[in-house]
């Protein structure tokens, strides 16, 4: 639903009004915080790890590996230091903490793309026009989805973040599931060195193979879509922790409930008291 646009010499929203907007912003909440140190520590112990060691860091940012400076060629995308083998059970999971580390010195700039991106899409794309267009889905939603896969140069790491603004944007299961598979391995980098490789019939077979598992499981997951009447809107509901246990409880049933019967639920249904329950769920 829009909104009128703000008038100049319209009255300044309510005190109420807009301490609702500002409740409904996004909060991190205290585990997310938690999350986000702990990813922080693991990417600068691996860097430091690397640079304290003499090891190469920009072998971390290319290859996720922890090797000594100066290798080149195909040595650079294979060697590591060594391997404990050994029944030092603290050495060999500090081995796995280190080797864990480096990964997401790698994979953590595919994924701040993949974020930026996401954000993008969600910002700048009239979803609404999107989403009228494609219903719930069809062939025509999913090739445009796998053309637009097969463009983005992304990664399999990369699409991860997108494929959540896509589902938090509302498109259709089967476009998104088209973009997902065509992305991270149908793009033009790829089809070039596919082509540089094994030559140009293995990378047109790259093209059909990639567009013909994008289609189908695109179609099949529309018609599952269709067919179950947009199973992806499944109920949400934020219970906070300063809600007794009984409200819980209340919350939970509610929600079983509420899947169960998609064509709605009256007060009666959920038991004496339902009203007052409801209106601490609001």
């Amino acid at each position: 639903m829009l909104e009128p646009e703000p008038d100049q010499q319209s009255p300044p929203a309510p005190a109420s009004s807009a301490t609702a907007v500002a409740s409904t912003r996004f909060r991190p909440t205290r585990k997310m915080w938690i999350y986000f140190v702990l990813v922080l520590v693991m990417y600068a112990s691996g860097l430091g790890y690397a640079w304290s060691h003499g090891l190469s860091i920009s072998s971390l940012y290319l290859y996720g590996l922890l090797q000594p400076k100066g290798l080149s060629g195909e040595e650079a995308r294979l060697a590591e230091i060594a391997t404990p083998l050994s029944w030092n059970i603290p050495q060999v999971l500090w081995f796995v903490y280190l080797k864990s580390a480096a990964v997401l010195v790698e994979l953590f700039q595919y994924w701040a793309v993949g974020m930026l991106i996401a954000g993008a899409l969600i910002v700048f794309v009239s979803w609404e026009k999107i989403k009228a267009r494609m219903g719930s889905g069809g062939f025509k939603a999913n090739f445009l989805a796998s053309c637009a896969g097969a463009v983005i140069p992304i990664c399999s790491c990369g699409i991860v973040p997108v494929l959540a603004g896509m589902v938090q944007a509302g498109i259709p299961l089967g476009p998104t599931m088209a973009f997902l598979i065509a992305a991270p391995m149908l793009n033009i980098p790829t089809v070039f060195m596919t082509a540089g490789v094994l030559g140009w019939p293995m990378a047109v077979g790259r093209i059909l193979a990639t567009f013909g598992i994008a289609l189908v499981v695109g179609e099949v997951l529309a018609r599952w879509q269709r067919r179950h009447r947009n199973p992806r809107k499944f109920l949400k509901i934020v219970v906070t922790p300063r809600l007794s246990p009984q409200q819980q409880q209340f919350a939970f049933r509610f929600g079983l409930l509420a899947t169960r019967k998609p064509e709605g639920l009256r007060a009666e249904e959920l038991g004496p008291s339902a009203d007052a329950s409801l209106a601490l769920l609001d």
